[in-house]
């Protein structure tokens, strides 16, 4: 009995080792943004969407949250990926976004860096 408690064990944590190696915390998207939306209660606050599909855990509308709320990262992280976002958004520039799938607002993962190409 005590054997089978081991192996049970066993099986289990490997296969919740090889479930998380799928989705990988970060992650990199790159597009052009499409649209850009503010929200003082959900969202996390504001949110771009990018000419590519997210996935790896996140909708694949391709909106991302930037976090403008600060749950995650500090003011003048957010402030900071808004405006290169907006910036950007306003010179029709691609953007490169690296994610992080465990952070969410609403079910949008979050961006933990925002890039202009």
């Amino acid at each position: 009995m005590k054997l089978k408690s081991i192996k049970i064990i066993g099986i289990s944590l490997l296969a919740l080792g090889l479930s998380s190696s799928v989705f990988a915390t970060d992650f990199s998207r790159t597009g052009t943004v499409k649209r850009m939306l503010i929200d003082s209660k959900i969202y996390g606050g504001c949110m771009i969407q990018i000419t590519a599909n997210i996935g790896n855990g996140c909708p694949n509308g391709g909106w991302v949250s930037l976090d403008c709320n600060n749950t995650y990262y500090s003011a003048t992280d957010s402030k900071n990926k808004y405006a290169t976002a907006l910036t950007a958004f306003a010179l029709d520039k691609t953007v490169s976004l690296t994610i992080d799938n465990t952070k969410k607002h609403n079910g949008f993962c979050v961006a933990r860096r925002v890039g202009i190409n």
